[in-house]
C-alpha cells in the first residue's frame, strides 16, 4: 500500500480511538476504496471504526450501511466475538435508522447533584417525564439505558424493530427495544431525541448478596454532549 493511504488509516483509526470523529471520517472514507482491494483486514478495521464514527454523529442509516458492507464482505477478518458485537451493533443502526438527530442545547452552568450508589457508581436524581429517579452517570457508554419496567412508567413508545444485546452480568444475548427520549435536561444542559435501550429489568440487576441493586436508568454520553457537559461544569 502506497505511503499516504497507509498513513491516513492509521490516522483514522487513532482520531475515532481519540473521539476525533470529523477527522476519522474523512480520512477513513478516503482510504476504505484502496483497502478494498489491497488488505481485507484493514477494511473491516475501517469500516468498524467508520460504522461507530457515525452512531457517534447521528447518522443511523449510515452506520447501519457501513454494518451491512461489514458483514456481507469481510466477516471472516471478524473472531466470533467480534462478529456478535457486529450482529448486536447492526441491529441497533437498523432500528435507529429513521430517528431524530440528538441535540444539546446549553442554557446554564448549574451544577448537577451527584453521589455513590450500592456499587460505588456516581448517580445523579433527575426528573424525566415528571418522574424522579436516580441515574446511573456513565461516561464511557455511547447509548442511555433504561429498565423495561422504567421505560413503561416514562411512558415511552419503542421504536418498530428489535435488536440485542449482550448482558454484562449474564453474557447471554437479550434482545431489547429502543425508544427515543424527547428531552433529557440534566443541569444546565438539555438534551433532545436520546436513544434510550430498553433492557430487561434482570438485567440491569445487581447481585449484592444479602440484597439486589435494581439499575433503572444509565446516562450515557457520546464524547461531544460529555465534553460540552464537563467544560461547564455541570458535573461535579
Amino acid at each position: 500500500m502506497p505511503a499516504r493511504p497507509e498513513r491516513d488509516y492509521f490516522s483514522g483509526v487513532l482520531a475515532n480511538r481519540a473521539g476525533r470523529i470529523e477527522e476519522s471520517i474523512r480520512l477513513l472514507e478516503s482510504v476504505l476504496p484502496e483497502m478494498r482491494k489491497t488488505n481485507p483486514a484493514r477494511a473491516a478495521v475501517a469500516l468498524e471504526a467508520l460504522a461507530n464514527d457515525y452512531l457517534k454523529t447521528f447518522r443511523y442509516a449510515d452506520a447501519a450501511q457501513a454494518y451491512d458492507d461489514l458483514l456481507a464482505n469481510f466477516s471472516g477478518q471478524l473472531g466470533k466475538a467480534k462478529l456478535q458485537e457486529t450482529q448486536d451493533d447492526a441491529g441497533v443502526a437498523h432500528v435507529l435508522s429513521g430517528a431524530p438527530v440528538e441535540m444539546i442545547r446549553i442554557h446554564g452552568q448549574t451544577r448537577l447533584k451527584t453521589e455513590r450508589n450500592p456499587i460505588g457508581s456516581l448517580v445523579t436524581e433527575l426528573e424525566v417525564n415528571g418522574v424522579k429517579e436516580r441515574w446511573l452517570l456513565d461516561t464511557g457508554a455511547n447509548s442511555s439505558v433504561v429498565s423495561k419496567s422504567f421505560a413503561e412508567k416514562l411512558g415511552l413508545k419503542p421504536l418498530p424493530g428489535t435488536a440485542q444485546t449482550m448482558s454484562g452480568l449474564t453474557g447471554i444475548e437479550n434482545q431489547m427495544k429502543i425508544a427515543i427520549l424527547q428531552e433529557l435536561r440534566m443541569g444546565g444542559a438539555t438534551i433532545q431525541n436520546v436513544v434510550l435501550l430498553i433492557i430487561d429489568d434482570a438485567n440491569l440487576k445487581i447481585d449484592l448478596g444479602k440484597e439486589a441493586y435494581q439499575i433503572n436508568g444509565i446516562v450515557g454520553y457520546p464524547a461531544l454532549i460529555a465534553h460540552a457537559l464537563v467544560a461547564l461544569g455541570s458535573i461535579q
